[in-house]
């Protein structure tokens, strides 16, 4: 008898060591068919799903690397006002925040 092949479909990705379709894991994605590696998502992007066809942009108030896969959220003092970031900026002196995830400082009011 003979076998047919299925194609590896998108997310997906198929080598020739494996039998089985493997779901690309979070922080990658494959967007063609017939892949044998998934491709991490670029600096300023981020997918948390197993099998994602793309990476989804940053949010505002929140950085994103290759290397946290998951997006963070600025911290106590940082801002970040802009999609697809990869750092956080510094609140300017006698400005904070005061929660994480911030997109813009708040200014301090002078004591007295």
């Amino acid at each position: 008898g003979s076998t047919s092949c299925n194609k590896c479909r998108q997310g997906i990705s198929c080598t020739t060591t494996s039998q089985l379709p493997i779901p690309c894991p979070p922080g990658s994605y494959t967007d063609m068919y017939s892949q044998t590696t998934c491709r991490p998502c670029r600096n300023g992007t981020y997918t948390m799903q197993s099998g994602s066809t793309s990476c989804n942009k940053c949010p505002m108030g929140i950085f994103c690397t290759r290397t946290s896969q998951l997006p963070v959220p600025c911290p106590l003092t940082y801002y970040n006002g802009l999609y697809d970031q990869t750092s956080c900026r510094k609140c300017m002196m006698n400005s904070t925040t005061i929660i994480v995830g911030q997109t813009s400082c708040s200014r301090l009011d002078p004591v007295g």
